[in-house]
């Protein structure tokens, strides 16, 4: 079976203390058909250099965008037909990709999906491991369909995508602050969203 090409986009601005762990990870996957694009947000620090030895495309912004901005100035330069927003501090699992593939094969009607943090965080401070295991608990008692997408690790179809690039406005990408603007785009369009443990 043929696989599914998929484009990882990872939003990057001043990440060289965890950028390249992420990055890492995504090239340990067990997946092979993947594009990996870093969107370098006016970052000042070495998250470009880092970028540069890992990824297949390395957006620089000169100027700093919102969250959203910089996600869909990445989502536009992908190529797959599955879109894979990662922020630049999570590290996923080798079989992330695959789990998200197998969910989209099997849920056909789904345009977006949103991962669900594991307990575990490898970060060495209270605040990221409580972060971790409150929204591994917080998820868990969710419906398998939802009405949010959750910035960390999120997908959306190809077609998906173009409803949102369709309906988004400049200056509503421009004032919004997080994905919710997507999300309530995509609600109001009637593309469905799921909610898995990738």
């Amino acid at each position: 079976m043929n696989q599914t090409q998929i484009s990882v986009v990872v939003p990057a601005h001043n990440s060289e203390k965890y950028l390249e762990k992420c990055l890492k990870a995504i090239l340990l996957s067990d997946y092979n058909n993947y594009e990996l694009i870093v969107v370098s947000d006016a970052s000042n620090d070495n998250t470009v250099e880092i970028a540069k030895k890992y990824a297949d495309k390395v957006i620089e912004l000169k100027k700093c965008h919102n969250r959203l901005q910089v996600r869909m100035i990445g989502f536009q330069a992908c190529r797959g037909e599955l879109i894979v927003n990662i922020d630049s501090d999570v590290e996923i699992k080798s079989d992330t990709l695959t789990k998200i593939s197998t969910y989209f094969r099997n849920n056909y009607q789904i345009g977006a999906m949103t991962g669900i943090l594991t307990k575990e965080s490898d970060a060495d401070n209270f605040f990221s491991s409580y972060k971790n295991l409150y929204m591994n608990f917080k998820f868990l008692k969710l419906p398998p369909k939802i009405k949010f997408l959750y910035g960390s690790i999120f997908v959306l179809t190809r077609s998906a995508l173009a409803v949102a690039l369709q309906k988004l406005s400049e200056s509503t990408i421009q004032t919004a602050t997080d994905e919710s603007e997507l999300s309530q785009i995509l609600i109001t369009a009637g593309i469905e969203m799921g909610l898995t443990a990738p």
